[in-house]
């Protein structure tokens, strides 16, 4: 602060109409003598008091006591001279902040699992106070450098810009951010969030903390393997499924070709044993775990795996199904010798001798089916027989 002397415009007339108002508040009578226009003012103020500067200290912030200036000659009375000082007193008046507008909770939408989010999960900022014009905020993964969302080109060192301003749709005190862009990986985030005014008045940041799980979870799986099975064979059904640092495994349904029930009646399940001879046609089948975690992530894991016939797993449905009781004709012997002929005849490579005593079988359990071949069994050893015709050797 500073301010001047007058000098030269301080005699009667212009005490009496001396422009207080500059440059168009002058108010002076209209006879040149008492015509003193502000121009003057300039060209008579040879005195200046200076400029005074003070920094306001806590903890009270009290204004400095006042100052007077030193004393210095003037020459307004030529006879007698003057002395002339000045006395600057300082005062400090508080102005109260504009109060910034407040936001609303936070609205976390689905899916969210304690503090777990993924990248479809809505985050709605909104503020009720009729002064909030939108929200500054930004997604920080924590430990991270802040996320640049643009750049101001000034000179030669343009300014990142660490947030999002954006504004309220027309007609809306809301709208909603998600947790989502190329190249996010998993982990803690911070949700960092202010209202914003109309003056850009910014309230206090808030700041919640997230999880990010956009992975699915993995499952491996033991049982059954991507490999050739005979139609006599069994096995355990052996998975694990894992989300890692995700929200959880909320579920894990396997099936085979899609079905969790299988012919027999066999469920899918983890470690039911799958009899394939009563289970499985012949063919190629896909076992699958479909695994989904807390925040909806899914993911599919698949094993294919072959279900064969050989001249000795044959012979093994008919062990099978007598010890079921599904064949009551003399505890199968008389099959069992038709396949061990096949068999040989296979081994020499004699494929049509192998046909002709398949077919004597295919015979036998078509006439005892229903009878003393149980008509499901009957079916599926006749199925087993053809296939040995149809891949001889």
């Amino acid at each position: 602060m500073g301010g001047v002397v007058a000098r030269g415009v301080e005699d009667f007339e212009s005490s009496l109409f001396m422009c207080r108002n500059y440059p168009w508040g002058c108010d002076t009578p209209d006879f040149s003598i008492f015509d003193l226009p502000f121009r003057d003012f300039p060209f008579s103020n040879d005195d200046r008091i200076g400029t005074y500067e003070f920094d306001l200290v806590g903890p009270d912030y009290a204004p400095p006591a006042p100052f007077t200036t030193a004393e210095f000659g003037c020459s307004i009375n030529t006879v007698t001279g003057c002395n002339l000082q000045y006395k600057v007193e300082f005062s400090v008046n508080e102005f109260l902040a504009a109060t910034p507008p407040a936001s609303d909770a936070l609205q976390i939408g689905a899916p969210h699992y304690g503090s777990y989010v993924s990248s479809a999960t809505r985050f709605t900022l909104s503020s009720s106070d009729a002064t909030a014009r939108g929200f500054q905020y930004r997604f920080h993964r924590q430990g991270d450098p802040l996320p640049t969302y643009s750049v101001i080109p000034i000179s030669d060192k343009p300014v990142p810009v660490h947030w999002v301003n954006a504004d309220f749709p027309s007609g809306s005190h809301s709208f909603s951010v998600y947790l989502a862009g190329i190249g996010l990986t998993d982990g803690a985030y911070d949700l960092q969030y202010s209202a914003n005014s109309f003056a850009n008045l910014l309230e206090g940041r808030h700041t919640q903390s997230l999880m990010l799980d956009n992975t699915a979870p993995v499952t491996t799986i033991t049982a059954p393997a991507a490999t050739q099975y005979v139609h006599s064979d069994t096995f355990k059904i052996g998975y694990s499924t894992d989300d890692g640092i995700g929200s959880g495994v909320k579920s894990d349904d396997p099936n085979i070709d899609g079905l969790t029930t299988l012919q027999d009646g066999t469920p899918v399940a983890l470690n039911e044993t799958v009899r394939l001879l009563t289970a499985l046609t012949l063919g190629t089948h896909t076992f699958n775990v479909v695994a989904t975690d807390n925040v909806g992530n899914t993911g599919t894991t698949p094993v294919v795996f072959t279900v064969i016939v050989t001249a000795e797993s044959i012979k093994q449905d008919v062990t099978q199904f007598v010890a079921a009781g599904k064949i009551t004709v003399d505890r199968g012997q008389s099959l069992l010798g038709i396949l061990n002929n096949a068999d040989k005849a296979r081994a020499a490579g004699d494929c049509k001798t192998v046909s002709l005593l398949y077919q004597a079988f295919i015979r036998q359990v078509t006439t005892l089916s229903g009878k003393q071949i149980d008509s499901t069994a009957a079916q599926i050893m006749i199925g087993d027989a053809q296939y040995l015709i149809a891949h001889c050797p």
